[in-house]
């Protein structure tokens, strides 16, 4: 099963560019056009996403799966 890829992202989604074999956090919605992403998760503590949007260019993050 393939998963189904999109071009609309929303902020605090993270996704998955398969064919960079990268993740993306985004903190604004946009149309990615002509890419697609995969969707695989989002971020419950929104002052992250604020935090992106007026601060750092980059930030260090621990991923866990649950």
């Amino acid at each position: 099963m393939t998963a189904n890829g999109t071009s609309q992202v929303q902020s605090g989604y993270i996704y998955y560019f398969a064919g960079s074999n990268a993740f993306s956090l985004n903190f604004a919605d946009l149309n990615i056009s002509p890419y697609e992403v995969i969707e695989i998760g989002h971020v419950v503590d929104q002052s992250l996403i604020e935090m992106l949007s007026n601060g750092p260019k980059s930030i260090d993050v621990d991923i866990t799966l649950l």
